[in-house]
């Protein structure tokens, strides 16, 4: 892991062109930079690990992390996919906790940190930066409910067709498309199945006509057939 000198300025430009900050005036931003720190992270690195103290939150500028949560068994739970914007460690910061889960590189990246003091100090200065903060964190256990119930209460299919209209956010007035964030194996992980139940599922319904398949680009073709599909006879 490289740390990159990170002067005010290009401190700020840096944190003008993230989504997380979309909103906030430029000088709340620059008091934000006094505790910023640029890392590049090289694919398969290890950007924290469970347990290890929290004392920043960390927000993507470039490439993709997986998150997980280590398991006794050696194994892991996949979580989620931090792209550029998002963001992993307030929950943990704010509480001054330990770290509950693990941030990989997935290719080389790079990821933005502000050390949890200076946030803190802000978003009580700045309630608009407070409630982004607590809508991250918020919305990160919605999530983790959805997730919940899709692995634990759905069979494998339905899971796979959750998994879709949730990535494509489709309508049912129309498709949409989308690019796999990750390899489909971790994608087959973070939805508690194998890769191989995984990849039926997906080519039961291209051939079906619910969607159409190439490498990562998925098109949902037709929603409402995707939704009427009968998850019985695809699991078998």
């Amino acid at each position: 892991m490289q740390i990159l000198v990170q002067l005010d300025e290009l401190a700020l430009e840096a944190l003008e062109r993230l989504p997380y900050f979309d909103g906030l005036r430029r000088h709340d931003l620059f008091r934000l930079t006094r505790g910023c720190c640029q890392l590049a992270v090289a694919e398969g690195e290890i950007l924290c690990r469970k347990g290890d103290p929290v004392d920043y939150v960390g927000i993507v500028v470039s490439g993709q992390f997986k998150v997980t949560l280590p398991l006794p068994d050696g194994s892991e739970k996949v979580l989620a996919f931090a792209s550029r914007g998002d963001s992993f460690g307030e929950a943990a910061a704010v509480m001054e906790s330990v770290n509950p889960i693990q941030v990989r590189a997935m290719r080389d990246s790079h990821v933005l940190t502000i050390e949890r003091d200076v946030l803190m100090e802000e978003m009580a200065r700045n309630p608009r930066l407070a409630m982004r903060v607590l809508g991250n964190v918020s919305q990160r256990l919605l999530d983790m409910v959805r997730d919940t119930e899709t692995c634990h209460i759905r069979s494998s299919v339905e899971r796979v067709i959750c998994y879709l209209k949730h990535r494509a956010g489709i309508e049912p007035s129309g498709g949409a498309e989308f690019e796999f964030p990750a390899r489909k194996k971790e994608i087959a992980a973070n939805l508690s199945m194998t890769p191989e139940t995984f990849s039926r599922a997906l080519h039961a319904l291209a051939r079906r006509g619910a969607i159409d398949l190439r490498g990562r680009h998925v098109r949902i073709v037709n929603p409402s057939r995707l939704a009427d599909f009968q998850p019985s006879r695809l699991d078998n």
